[in-house]
């Protein structure tokens, strides 16, 4: 004898059943771009430029190495008495300074 599904059941099948086909279909290639005169090109944008880091971030970084050098031990875990929240907190006391 054979249990009948559920309501939640029959929806959680039939939802698993779609997302199996639309990872496994084959792709669908639509809206192509297509170069010259058949199509439009698009341009490419320049590339976002990256600010450059101040002083503060300099000695700030500086400072974590510094520390987590001081509060980590030789397999990578945090010494008695430290943590990473404490590390940070030393860092940007020693770097406001």
């Amino acid at each position: 004898m054979v249990a009948s599904m559920g309501a939640w059941e029959d929806g959680y099948a039939a939802g698993y059943r779609a997302a199996w086909m639309h990872a496994y279909a084959e792709p669908v290639i639509r809206d192509a771009i297509v170069s010259g005169p058949a199509g439009p090109s698009r341009a490419r944008s320049a590339p976002k430029r990256r600010r450059a880091p101040s002083a503060y971030n300099k000695r700030l970084g500086a400072a974590i190495k510094r520390l987590n050098k001081r509060a980590k031990k030789k397999d990578g875990d945090y010494r008695k008495g430290w943590s990473r929240s404490k590390v940070f907190k030393a860092a940007h006391k020693e770097a406001k300074r």
